[in-house]
């Protein structure tokens, strides 16, 4: 697989592989796990695991069980996102979100239920050859992106108006809502290696994560006020109805656009020393020219 449209194809797929037989008792929580799980999605974390597993050679059945438990994380993330209590969103990817269609009660339980099986996924030994020492790195560092040092603390973050924001806050928030599962993605595939990384090479994709996810940030703030939500996929304008501290608020859109054009050189930059890689750069390119979130 050489471009994203290549991963999204591959990883509707096979992602129905690891989907739990369908349970005709409940049938309503299986309907809002698949409706959250396939409705489309720009599969952009496990693209980011399928490629930079592709530069330290890793196949891609190793790296097939972690993009897909990457992308149900993520999946979940949206379901629980998207509910009153959070963002409070009608629609998501085009389509109303999970909870709009299934129901408060289901949806939660929907977002739970993508949550446990992205783990039992990963731990599978069944499901790819990976040895139990890397298997058990791997489970820790998606479930660090998304407790308390990940996703679930910027959330917490996000939606605590008693906070005083700067810029500084604003990075720290999005490096644990958004980047950190972003950075995971990156180095649960190169934690795929046949053979050991060096440590230069570790922080060297560390640093490129971070910075993705930063990239990816300030742009979605950038589409939030911009983009149609016709071709956004959600309803635009809510981080401002909802009284969110974004990039666009701490710099002018004017000044976000800059920052997010300097990210983008600047990650540029820090591939250099890396031969293969033009798909992570087609990857920066897609974040930065997308037109829906």
């Amino acid at each position: 697989m050489n471009n994203l449209d290549a991963v999204q194809a591959h990883i509707q797929k096979i992602i129905t592989h690891y989907l739990p037989p369908r349970d005709n008792h409940y049938p309503e929580l299986d309907d809002a796990m698949r409706y959250a799980l396939l409705n489309g999605g720009k599969r952009l974390r496990p693209a980011l695991v399928y490629f930079t597993g592709n530069i330290v050679g890793a196949t891609r059945d190793m790296l097939d069980p972690i993009a897909c438990s990457v992308e149900m994380v993520h999946c979940f993330s949206l379901v629980h996102d998207d509910l009153p209590a959070m963002d409070n969103s009608d629609l998501r990817r085009g389509q109303l979100s999970c909870h709009k269609k299934f129901g408060e009660d289901v949806a939660i339980l929907a977002g739970d239920n993508l949550l446990s099986l992205a783990m039992e996924v990963l731990s599978d030994q069944k499901n790819a050859p990976i040895s139990a020492k890397i298997r058990l790195a791997l489970i820790h560092m998606l479930c660090k992106a998304t407790g308390s040092e990940g996703m679930v603390g910027g959330q917490i973050m996000d939606i605590k108006s008693n906070i005083h924001y700067n810029q500084r806050i604003l990075k720290k928030l999005h490096s644990l809502k958004t980047g950190a599962l972003i950075k995971a993605s990156m180095m649960m595939g190169a934690s795929c290696s046949p053979s050991p990384l060096s440590t230069e090479e570790l922080v060297r994709f560390n640093k490129i994560g971070d910075a993705l996810g930063l990239l990816y940030q300030v742009c979605d703030d950038i589409l939030d006020v911009n983009a149609d939500k016709n071709i956004l996929g959600k309803t635009a304008g809510t981080d401002h109805a909802l009284g969110k501290y974004t990039y666009v608020d701490a710099l002018g859109i004017k000044e976000a656009q800059k920052y997010a054009n300097q990210l983008r050189h600047s990650v540029k930059e820090m591939l250099t020393p890396i031969a293969r890689r033009d798909q992570i750069e087609s990857i920066i390119e897609y974040i930065y020219t997308r037109t829906i979130t």
